[in-house]
């Protein structure tokens, strides 16, 4: 039988029935031998509170002490664990706002995001490096290393367009976005390839000739390297209308206000080329593209048939044309002989070309002009870049036919 519940008096005391001592058993015990607990009396000198909390830490575990003496309480479960992120745990007593779990989940994703991110560029580094370092055993190696930093620079100097073009804009100076895109893109790739542009424009057009239209030769994937290094400073580019929905590319030029051309429907082209006529005149920004229309992918100099749209423009702005070639480069870059190394490529900036008086039936006679000069100078300035005796080229291979599209 056990002994009667015990109470903890005011002054400290154990009040109710106290237990015998242990050399006078009662009479309720039996024959088997039982081991009693002797509770020490507690002093009258400690004070109440101190009695209690003492008391308190005697009592075994899922007891509560109260002034009627120890109760058994139900086991508590134990606190959910805080997330950094998400909504709130399901035992929270006052639950998150909505507007609060909303931002709590916008964070987690963009938690999320950036975490993937920072795997992918240490990867991408990473893979980048050990290709380098391979390319000093394996020389094939280098074309790998080099693709793989000119692409992982062309997205990070997209995505620094991009927010350059956004805060250039809310501050006026919308029109000098893709210079200042431009000039990064010029450094990063010269730290992460080794490829050089050198400008040799001695006329100073690419300073005092504003507003005109620049044309070029379209070789690979590298020219957009080349727009870095001769880039003018108020002007931007026209691209085919596919590139606006890429990301970080096609944000940067949205943002940048670049010129987009559907080349698949004549109707729309003349629209765009009519408004960046109007655009050439109202904010005296130059333009530059490319005649040909696409990359040639050739080894030695040539140039395609000339596309008229950029002369028909021109002509509607009443600007001049400005030719500037880029010598062949395929003894640095030529994809189907996986061979990219890093070099120094010269770029001539030639004379303008005037449009004053001209229409559009001057328009096959200018862009005859136009390619026969550069194709001219293409050939003698690729002979100087890859060191080979400078060629007289036929009259025949000197002239071109000027195609129209619409474009």
């Amino acid at each position: 039988m056990l002994p009667a519940p015990r109470r903890v008096g005011a002054l400290g005391r154990l009040d109710g029935p106290s237990e015998p001592p242990p050399s006078a058993p009662t009479a309720q015990q039996d024959d088997t031998t039982t081991t009693t607990t002797t509770t020490p009396a507690l002093s009258l000198s400690r004070r109440p509170r101190d009695c209690l909390c003492r008391t308190q830490r005697l009592a075994a575990p899922g007891l509560s002490l109260s002034k009627h003496g120890f109760a058994t309480s139900p086991p508590q479960p134990p606190p959910a664990p805080r997330l950094l992120f998400g909504p709130s745990p399901a035992n929270d007593a006052t639950p998150a706002p909505a507007g609060t779990r909303t931002e709590d989940q916008a964070a987690a994703a963009m938690s999320a995001i950036l975490a993937y991110l920072a795997r992918f560029l240490v990867g991408y580094f990473g893979l980048t490096a050990f290709f380098y370092m391979l390319s000093l055993a394996v020389p094939r190696a280098g074309f790998a290393a080099r693709v793989l930093a000119a692409y992982i620079t062309l997205v990070a100097c997209a995505l620094f367009g991009a927010l350059a073009s956004a805060v250039l804009t809310l501050l006026g100076h919308q029109q000098i976005s893709q210079w200042v895109t431009a000039r990064a893109f010029k450094y990063a790739m010269r730290c992460t390839t080794g490829v050089v542009f050198t400008v040799d424009d001695p006329g100073r057009v690419l300073a005092t000739t504003r507003p005109a239209v620049f044309v070029g030769n379209h070789q690979t994937e590298l020219d957009v390297l080349m727009l870095g290094a001769m880039f003018p400073k108020y002007c931007s580019v026209t691209a085919k209308s596919d590139l606006k929905h890429l990301p970080f590319l096609g944000w940067f030029m949205r943002l940048s206000g670049s010129i987009f051309i559907d080349r698949k429907n004549s109707k729309d082209a003349r629209e765009a080329m009519q408004g960046a006529a109007q655009e050439i005149r109202a904010k005296r920004q130059s333009v530059y593209m490319f005649p040909e229309g696409t990359r040639s992918y050739t080894k030695e100099p040539a140039l395609l048939p000339f596309k008229k749209g950029a002369f028909h423009l021109a002509v509607q702005a009443g600007v001049p044309i400005v030719p500037c070639v880029v010598a062949n480069y395929s003894h640095v870059l030529y994809l189907k002989d996986m061979v990219f190394e890093s070099g120094s490529i010269p770029i001539k900036i030639l004379d303008p070309i005037p449009t004053t008086g001209l229409t559009s039936a001057d328009v096959d006679d200018l862009a005859r002009q136009t390619r026969e000069v550069m194709l001219k100078e293409l050939v003698v300035l690729s002979a100087k870049a890859k060191g080979q005796p400078i060629p007289v080229p036929a009259s025949s291979k000197a002239t071109g036919s000027a195609i129209d599209t619409g474009r």
